[in-house]
């Protein structure tokens, strides 16, 4: 491919797929066709494996040092990598890792900030359309009309932004007590989410929900919303389209 985009994992690589179709799609946005394993083709990084990879020239010496030492050795151009914080505090570990990136001038980084995951960025008219993925089956089958319009209501006021630097099982749960029950049964299912001594950390099927949101091909105009999809979208349009052969 002309040129790689390097994610954490899945999910990223899904939700930067939807989004991308949807980018193209919408006619207002005048955007070129774009063939993955062509123009682009994702690779996934796997988070703190990424101080695996070498992203500047090494001279004979060095690269032989360095491949007694690691499995797997990158030397590539044309690689725009995402990342998100993770809320790193500085001096940590992952912060340095994501400075050293970020002013790396070999490779082209995007670094989600102030955000705890790639969740963390959906809107809340694309947790109305994923209501399937995380609702009592039961009960959605039944009444399905007024668990949405229960949903929609409790999203004006329980925002997804409003816990960007929590883990997404912060805001579900909140959801959750929000949106009630119906009969003994709550509707949002505890289960989809992490918790451990009373914290609500992330989804138990990240992969799941990202190919949910990918299979629903929702239109621009709902992820247009979120400043942060659109930055990103952007951002990695732009950057495939620079390498377009």
């Amino acid at each position: 491919a002309n040129c790689s985009i390097w994610v954490e994992g899945v999910s990223d690589r899904n939700y930067i797929k939807a989004f991308i179709n949807s980018y193209i799609k919408d006619e207002n946005n005048e955007a070129k066709i774009l063939k993955e394993d062509i123009d682009f083709a994702f690779f996934e990084y796997a988070g703190s494996n990424i101080e695996h990879y070498i992203f500047e020239e090494l001279d004979q010496e060095e690269e032989l040092e360095i491949k007694k030492k690691i499995n797997a050795l990158a030397l590539n151009n044309n690689i725009f990598l995402l990342a998100d914080s993770d809320n790193a505090k500085k001096d940590t570990k992952k912060f340095n890792r994501i400075e050293a990136l970020e002013t790396n001038n070999k490779i082209t980084t995007h670094i989600i900030k102030n955000i705890r995951e790639i969740e963390n960025i959906l809107t809340d008219e694309i947790w109305v359309k994923a209501i399937p993925f995380y609702c009592n089956t039961y009960l959605l089958n039944k009444q399905s009309e007024e668990i949405t319009i229960k949903i929609s209501e409790a999203l004006k006021t329980i925002k997804p932004s409003k816990n960007k630097q929590d883990y997404i099982g912060e805001f579900l749960n909140t959801l959750r007590i929000e949106v009630g029950q119906i009969g003994s049964e709550f509707i949002i299912n505890k289960s989809v989410y992490k918790t451990n001594n009373g914290t609500h950390g992330t989804l138990v099927k990240k992969t799941e929900l990202s190919e949910f949101i990918l299979k629903e091909e929702l239109s621009w105009d709902i992820y247009k919303k979120s400043p942060d999809i659109v930055a990103l979208t952007e951002a990695v349009y732009e950057f495939i389209l620079e390498h377009k052969v």
